[in-house]
């Protein structure tokens, strides 16, 4: 429907177009004619052949100046004059039958003293077919020039004969000349208008085009074009005033015009009314004429304080001004009406509407030739981040730049698309896969490079899903999916878990179809996974290496699922995050952690001083953490030192400002923070001289590879950079009674690992809380 709607206002474009144009070349060919009875005779035969009419004439009074398809002669003159009279009335000529019968008038000056000025008309009649309401507008445009014509022409003859009458008629030919140049000069600009029209300028262009012919040919002191701002119009309140919602688009004034108030509130009045509307107020004399787009008035052309604001002439031509700005506004609103159904705004580009419009193209070209066709589906990385912490004007700024860079990366036969948010596409004609795959490593080059804004430099990247037609009659939705299934394993990685996510290209292939459709089951599993008593938590203890003492444990949440069994935070954290279920997850993890953290506290075996970590998720650094952390505490007892949260590094990349700011809220209710797996992500000496942190935990991977002299040197950095920074550190993955010795003789404060005690449920910890634990290897 909407693919008609815009044939049907494209046509309507052209149509308008096309009429300007005849109505140019109508306006050269009366030029040439000579005298009003050539410029007549020559309008009757053009609009003859333009409207296929079997009789066209033009009277004037009771007498016909030029006629076509009617016997001459007085009966002729007869039947002609009736219609001119009466050009509702059905006639029925020789030869014919019932005949549509339309005029249209054409102004002008007396020809002679016995003939009333602005009589004439120009007349037409079809036998059969009616004319519609296109060909009538023509008919009408017609009579106008040609009226506009005549009008030079007789003051042109007017002229000659002043010159003839001699001396005594100066006074009376030096007006004459002057007539003859305005009206000249209304022509040259009209007919300068309408070719700007007609090879569509630029709107701003029109108006200042506008403005200045108005000024030039109604000498007003001023001249003003005001129209509807569109998101005023599109916003409009019950209570606002019309003028409210008008702006003041282009303005001339000439020198020493005085300032007109209410310039607004004039132009307001004529949209009101429909009309023109005239006045004077506060010592300015004006006039103003609506102008219209799409049938409906949208502004209007004021002309201030002219020598003749009120003169018929003057109305006159202010009213052909205004139609020539409603042309002109007619073709902006229908591109713009386009614009807003088919592009999106922002980037220009074509928006998902469009895009699967050309995609179905593009697949149809390609099951009817056989040539190569591939689809990129693109989202950037990082996004979020950069919206969060700089806000959506930035975020804004990214999206346009990362459209310019798609642009730039594409021929002209491929389509870019934004699909939504910091999703899009590419439609690459003649491209196989393999071809595709390079240009997906050029977009992906391309939009690794910052963005400037303000000072600042925005980085972001992109993942992309790379898919073709996979059989005759794949659909346009088919092979949108696909591209998406690849782009969701380019910037996860579920499939490849030894290959890191984003910025990368994959290629769809069908085993990634069940990838997605085995995620998207355990997503919809776990919804209410807590509330059915699915999960549970194992816990590991903590070990301090000086006496090996266990001072804490870490709470690791387990899925019990009723058909795949007990699954590991590996393989379902990543679904609750991406489904939302984390923040269902992370709230009992945290009240169930704390509640047995309170217990063994409080128990007999006594172990007052245990602490228990619990990871956070990235989706979970939102404010309303802190408070739900606050009330955890509350109800369970557990004191706020006893509790350790821990994140990774990658967190105060991707939240950035947001992360800090909840993690000092949450050590100053005396929570402390320990950043996980240190050393994988972004670790440097500049973010931990500003992370809200206490605890550095050394990934296993530094651990299992102390054999090394260069992997005991990193170990034994990172361990040396965190007491300098008066910071705690727990070494994970401690697997051997010798990797604790070295990690004690290093500095190491704590460590935890299967040498001590793998994750084991709540009710088989007891055992290693007893009595402390010596330990392993004495410092050597």
């Amino acid at each position: 429907m909407n693919g008609a709607r815009s044939a049907a206002e494209g046509a309507a474009v052209a149509a308008g177009l096309q009429q300007g144009l005849q109505l140019v070349e109508l306006l050269a060919a009366l030029a040439h004619a000579g005298g009003p009875e050539r410029m007549a005779q020559r309008a009757v035969q053009w609009i003859a052949e333009q409207l296929d009419c079997e009789v066209a004439a033009v009277v004037e009074g009771d007498r016909v100046l030029a006629a076509l398809g009617v016997v001459a002669g007085p009966a002729g003159e007869a039947v002609v004059t009736a219609l001119g009279v009466d050009p509702a009335a059905p006639a029925r000529l020789a030869g014919m039958s019932d005949v549509d019968v339309a005029s249209a008038p054409v102004p002008t000056e007396a020809a002679g003293p016995d003939t009333a000025p602005g009589t004439a008309r120009l007349v037409v009649a079809r036998a059969e077919e009616p004319l519609d309401a296109a060909e009538r507008l023509l008919l009408l445009g017609t009579g106008r020039l040609l009226g506009q014509a005549v009008q030079a022409a007789r003051a042109l003859l007017r002229e000659r004969e002043a010159r003839r009458r001699g001396e005594e008629l100066a006074l009376e030919r030096e007006e004459l000349l002057r007539t003859l140049r305005e009206r000249e000069l209304v022509l040259s600009t009209l007919l300068t208008l309408q070719r700007a029209v007609s090879h569509r300028w630029a709107l701003e262009e029109l108006l200042d085009l506008l403005c200045d012919g108005a000024q030039t040919v109604l000498g007003g002191d001023a001249v003003a074009v005001v129209l509807e701002n569109p998101l005023r119009a599109a916003a409009r309140r019950p209570d606002e005033r019309p003028q409210e919602r008008l702006e003041v688009r282009a303005v001339r004034r000439g020198d020493g015009a005085p300032d007109c108030p209410d310039v607004l509130e004039h132009a307001a009045r004529a949209v009101e009314a429909g009309s023109e509307v005239s006045g004077e107020h506060g010592g300015c004399r004006w006039r103003a004429a609506p102008v219209r787009a799409q049938g409906r008035p949208v502004g209007a052309l004021l002309l201030l304080d002219g020598p003749g604001t009120a003169e018929p002439a003057t109305r006159h031509l202010l009213t052909t001004f205004t139609e020539q700005a409603s042309v002109a506004l007619n073709d902006v609103y229908t591109e713009r009406s386009l614009q807003e159904s088919y592009y999106d705004q922002l980037t220009r580009l074509p928006n998902r509407a469009l895009f699967l419009d050309r995609l179905a193209a593009a697949l149809a070209a390609h099951e009817r030739d056989g040539g190569a066709l591939a689809l990129l589906y693109m989202d950037l990385d990082g996004f979020k981040a950069v919206n969060d912490r700089y806000g959506h004007e930035a975020g804004d700024a990214v999206l346009r730049a990362c459209a310019d860079r798609v642009r730039d990366c594409l021929r002209q036969d491929d389509t870019a698309a934004r699909l939504g948010g910091d999703e899009f596409a590419v439609v690459l004609r003649g491209a196989d896969l393999a071809a595709a795959q390079q240009v997906a490593e050029r977009l992906v080059a391309r939009l690794r490079q910052p963005v400037e804004h303000e000072g600042h430099a925005l980085s972001v990247g992109c993942s992309v899903g790379v898919a073709a037609p996979g059989h005759e009659g794949t659909v346009g939705a088919t092979l949108l999916r696909d591209a998406d299934t690849a782009m969701y394993e380019a910037k996860h990685g579920t499939c490849r878990p030894a290959e890191p996510g984003r910025a990368r290209v994959e290629v769809f292939r069908r085993s990634l179809h069940e990838a997605r459709a085995d995620r998207l089951e355990l997503e919809a599993d776990l919804e209410g996974a807590a509330a059915r008593g699915e999960l549970v938590l194992h816990h590991q203890p903590v070990v301090r290496l000086a006496d090996g003492r266990t001072t804490g444990v870490e709470a690791l949440v387990r899925w019990q699922h009723p058909r795949r069994g007990l699954l590991g935070p590996d393989r379902f954290i990543g679904a609750a995050e991406r489904s939302g279920a984390i923040a269902e997850v992370g709230r009992w993890v945290l009240a169930t952690a704390c509640a047995q953290a309170a217990a063994w506290r409080a128990g007999p075996a006594g172990h007052p001083d245990l602490t228990v970590a619990v990871n956070l998720s990235v989706a979970q650094l939102a404010p309303g953490l802190v408070e739900e952390v606050r009330a955890v505490l509350a109800d369970t007892g557990l004191p706020a030192t006893a509790l350790v949260l821990e994140i990774t590094e990658t967190v105060f990349v991707q939240e950035g400002d947001t992360a800090r700011e909840v993690l000092a809220a949450l050590r100053a209710l005396g929570v402390r923070i320990a950043v996980d797996d240190f050393g994988t992500g972004y670790s440097s000496l500049s973010y931990l001289r500003r992370l809200p942190v206490d605890v550095l935990k050394i990934d296993r991977s530094f651990v299992r590879a102390m054999g090394r002299d260069e992997d005991t040197a990193v170990v034994r950095t990172v361990i040396g950079l965190a007491q300098a920074l008066g910071l705690e550190t727990v070494a994970e993955g401690v697997e051997s009674a010798e990797e604790g010795a070295l990690l004690r003789r290093l500095g190491c404060d704590q460590a935890q690992g299967y040498h001590w005690s793998r994750p084991v449920p709540a009710a088989d910890l007891p055992a290693a809380l007893s009595p402390p634990v010596p330990a392993a290897v004495p410092a050597g």
